[in-house]
Order: structure tokens, then sequence, then C-alpha cells
């Protein structure tokens, strides 16, 4: 087993309702500040930039989703493996009887591994963002320079296939970064034996003002004829707002 420490991470923001599964299985998330992607269709972006963000006390928060009786707490970002001290965190949620479900951009396959190898996470979601093929496309809709950044989400979805109990891959469906011939190619990858959701695109205080536009949403009725022809390269797939 791992050595944890009673450092938490930051907290800077939550949500009354996170979904997960198929059926879908609700709980209360919390955001972990700090990422190192610039997705430029975020709608986290007080998150990632800070405007009048404040700090929460994350242990305050755990004990009272265990003191209301929540069975699952969804741990989101930014990024949460960005910060060592998830780990912390993860674990006293775990201590409390309480399960997790983690959210990554699979950029820390390392990282990814740890959870996995000391049991910190009973669900993960993992995003991908565009084509697993191609490292221009994919560094574009980061926002990153990172050229080992495909390579890194490759890995993590290795180790999401093999290391936890539950998991499922995602893909925010704007259509600047995303169309059918993109969301076919990732199901292919992913597999039939793992789910995949298509999340719609909420142009709600996106990272680049650009982008909060209705013309790069993609609306449910399409996502929908999407998932109907992609429904047989994967275990399930479903339709969601993200």
């Amino acid at each position: 087993m791992g050595t944890f420490t009673n450092i938490m991470p930051s907290i800077f923001g939550e949500t009354p309702i996170a979904m997960i599964g198929n059926p879908v299985l609700t709980m209360p998330g919390i955001f972990i500040g700090g990422c190192n992607l610039r997705c430029p269709y975020c709608i986290n972006r007080s998150i990632i930039v800070g405007n009048g963000r404040t700090s929460l006390d994350s242990l305050a928060i755990i004990n009272g989703h265990m003191a209301a009786g929540e069975k699952w707490i969804f741990v989101s970002g930014g990024e949460p493996l960005s910060n060592v001290n998830t780990l912390n965190l993860l674990n006293e949620i775990r201590l409390r009887g309480m399960k997790v479900a983690l959210a990554t951009n699979g950029t820390y396959p390392d990282m990814l591994r740890k959870v996995a190898d000391e049991g910190l996470a009973d669900y993960v979601v993992m995003d991908v963002k565009t084509s697993p093929s191609d490292l221009g496309r994919y560094m574009n809709v980061c926002g990153t320079t990172d050229e080992t950044a495909l390579t890194k989400v490759l890995k993590s979805m290795s180790v999401m296939k093999t290391g936890f109990p539950g998991c499922e891959f995602r893909t925010t469906c704007c259509s600047r970064f995303v169309d059918f011939e993109v969301v076919k190619e990732i199901a292919g990858v992913i597999g039939v034996d793992h789910p995949y959701v298509l999340q719609y695109y909420t142009v709600h205080q996106t990272l680049l003002d650009e982008l909060a536009d209705e013309s790069y949403v993609v609306d449910y009725d399409t996502l929908r004829g999407w998932a109907d022809e992609i429904r047989p390269l994967v275990k399930w797939i479903s339709v969601r707002e993200v």
C-alpha cells in the first residue's frame, strides 16, 4: 500500500449532480484546481484561469457528503491527476466508506496507474478529445505544445481497460474539433469491451470566448444518430450533456 498524507489538493468548485454509467448513476462532484491542458472549449473556465475562485475545505466537503449518506463522490477538475495530493484525497474518501468516480484527461498515465494499483477509484472517466491517430490535431484541441500528449493518452487508455472495476471514455462533440468520422475512429480504439459517451457541447463559460458559439453545437438528434451507427463498435454508447 502507498504512503498517504493529510495534505489535500485545492478544491475550487462543487456540483450537486455528476453522472456516470448506463443506467446513469448520479452523485455530488468536486472540482480540483489546476490543469496541464488549455482545451479552448473547456467550460470549467473559472477553475482553469481563476476569476475570483476560492479554495474550499476538502475534508469538510467529503465529511459533509458522508454525513448526508452519499455513497459516491465524483472527483474532477481541472485535471485531478496533475496534483499528487489528489491521491491523498481519494484515499480519504475511500476511508470514509464512500466510492470514488474519477475524471481524467489521460495525460498522466503513471498517476493513473498508481490510482489503479492502490485501488483508489471504483470508476474512472477519461476524455478522448479527438482523433487518437493525429498528434497535431490532438495538441491543437488540448491547447498544448506537449508532443508526448497523445502517447500518454494512449497509455492511459490501456490502463483504463485493465485497471478499474468500471470505466467509460468520453468525447465532447464540439464541431470545430470533432465530427462523425472522429468519434467513429475513437470508438474503434475503445473497442467492444468498453463504453463510450458522446457529450453534448455546451457553450457556457468556454476558455476561449470565440468557442461560445452555437454554430459549434452538434444537436442531440445528430448525436443520437452517430451513436446508433457506432453502437456495434463499443460495449454501450450514450449521449449526455457535458
